[in-house]
């Protein structure tokens, strides 16, 4: 009798398990369907140019992409020419649909001037075609060309003691390295990006640093957006969030929250302690993220959020100009 009773409790244990685990997974799918429907149906992804939203991020990515080109440390002249014809075409459509009067569409026009300027100085550098699309595309719109930042590390670090209004608009990513991190400052910058907000005081983030040339190069070679100027890194830091310190289903995107949060703190802190920094996005294929994982070993209770190059910071350089939209069109009154 008592062993029919303990046996009858034990598969009511199971049973009520098993229920709930099929219960979570339910939930689980259900709020992943939630967020995949709306991302395959509003982002760029699927559906694209079909809103001005989407034509112009569109946009954005490739001007952005021809201003690091103009910057590059070892600039690549001819470089980004199948990239400037995609611009011009969505210039166009862009025009089309929505007109000239938008700062991003004005600014992308510069950025064009920009790149044919540049390329005056070499004749036969770049493809005829292309040049006879931008002398065409020009000749409507004639904006003077935009000019990317020449800075010198003085200038750079100026306003590293100042009010947070000046310090925080002096940070720019930068992507021209020279020169080796003293780890003991790293260390400081890394304190300091702790007093970051987190969830709940649990504090997820992990920061993994690299000092290996060879294996910052493997890194780097299953991340799509270092290209010219990688290889001048002196470390390379992947910052993590660690999944076990996340309670529920609701909190399926907090982990990204948290990690964007003490990114951007890191990024602060390192530009106050004058160690340049470059994020780069870790928008991964399966195949790369297992990479790296088994590379770094990451376990899987921990999802990468961005990796930062970081180095010394040179006497002089460029940076991308990387203008900011004006303030009344982002803020929504309710």
């Amino acid at each position: 009798m008592f062993i029919k009773s303990l046996l009858k409790k034990v598969l009511s244990y199971k049973l009520f398990y098993f229920l709930q685990k099929i219960n979570f997974i339910r939930i689980t799918y259900k709020a992943f369907k939630y967020d995949a429907k709306r991302y395959l149906k509003h982002s760029n992804a699927f559906f694209p140019f079909n809103t001005k939203g989407k034509l112009l991020g569109q946009i954005i990515a490739e001007y952005h992409a021809i201003e690091k080109g103009i910057c590059m440390p070892e600039r690549r002249i001819g470089f980004g020419q199948k990239l400037m014809s995609n611009l011009i075409d969505h210039c166009l459509l862009f025009v089309q649909n929505y007109g000239t009067n938008d700062e991003n569409f004005i600014h992308a026009v510069k950025v064009i001037a920009e790149y044919d300027l540049l390329h005056k100085a070499y004749p036969d550098k770049l493809d005829s075609t292309l040049e006879k699309k931008i002398e065409k595309f020009l000749s409507n719109f004639p904006y003077d060309a935009s000019s990317q930042l020449q800075m010198t590390r003085e200038e750079y670090l100026k306003y590293n003691n100042a009010p947070f209004d000046k310090f925080s608009q002096s940070r720019h990513s930068l992507r021209n390295f020279s020169g080796n991190v003293d780890e003991n400052i790293l260390f400081q910058a890394i304190q300091l990006a702790q007093t970051a907000p987190s969830s709940c005081n649990r504090q997820p983030s992990r920061v993994y640093i690299i000092n290996e040339k060879e294996k910052i190069a493997q890194a780097l070679a299953l991340q799509n957006g270092n290209r010219g100027f990688g290889h001048l890194a002196d470390k390379l830091l992947i910052i993590t969030e660690d999944l076990n310190y996340f309670l529920s289903i609701s909190e399926r995107n907090e982990a990204y929250i948290n990690g964007g949060m003490f990114s951007l703190n890191l990024l602060y802190a390192l530009h106050f302690y004058g160690i340049g920094a470059c994020p780069l996005n870790w928008c991964a294929e399966q195949e790369n993220d297992m990479g790296l994982r088994k590379l770094c070993s990451i376990p899987e209770n921990e999802i990468v959020i961005l990796l930062i190059a970081i180095g010394g910071i040179p006497e002089k350089f460029m940076l991308a100009s990387s203008p900011r939209v004006h303030t009344h069109t982002i803020i929504k009154k309710i």
